[in-house]
């Protein structure tokens, strides 16, 4: 691979911008690209397409500025939920937050999540179990297959990002509302809703 061409050349040789052509090099090299190891890909397998509302939701958490927020967004309409964990993200708080948010909008069929510790704690599963939700969980290290929840995340960062928006507990709480809301109410070009 290109490390171990720079390291054999530099027991040997040195002269300016030697790592600079030797990377050059090893891209261009017919022989390199052949013989180099490519990872397995993984077979893309997309997600069914959710009926109504609230069939299949899938969460995350995300950090912004050093506050962590779990997102929850509903595959069917797109709706976003966004909560400010204010340290506090244990499983049974994490609960709370969802409890709160089902009694709302009603509970799903299905909760996709990743393999946080939260997510794969025992007490989370016999929640999910209790009120009657089917629980997922996303192969580590293949955020894709939670897809839907990281691009939530994105665009929620992306827009505090944008805003510039600072971590005081008033200013995140009302700009995170004010995304939702806009996010919420503009009609998704994937649903025609």
């Amino acid at each position: 691979g290109i490390v171990t061409m720079k390291e054999v050349a530099r027991q040997y040789f040195w002269w300016p911008q030697i790592s600079k052509q030797i990377e050059e090099l090893a891209k261009s090299c017919a022989g390199c690209k052949k013989f180099r190891k490519k990872p397995a890909p993984a077979p893309l397998c997309p997600w069914p397409y959710s009926r109504r509302p609230m069939e299949r939701v899938h969460i995350d958490f995300c950090e912004y500025r050093g506050k962590m927020l779990l997102v929850m967004v509903d595959s069917y309409s797109k709706f976003f939920w966004c909560h400010i964990m204010n340290g506090d993200t244990t499983t049974s708080k994490t609960l709370a937050i969802l409890f709160g948010w089902f009694c709302e909008r009603g509970f799903p069929t299905t909760l996709v999540s990743d393999n946080g510790p939260q997510f794969t704690a025992k007490e989370f599963g016999v929640k999910m179990s209790k009120w009657g939700v089917k629980h997922l969980l996303t192969p580590p290290y293949h955020p894709a297959s939670n897809g839907l929840a990281e691009r939530a995340v994105g665009t929620i960062k992306g827009h505090l990002k944008k805003m510039d928006c600072p971590i005081t507990p008033i200013e995140l709480y009302t700009n995170l509302k004010r995304i939702l809301y806009i996010h919420n109410a503009t009609p998704q070009a994937s649903t025609d809703q």
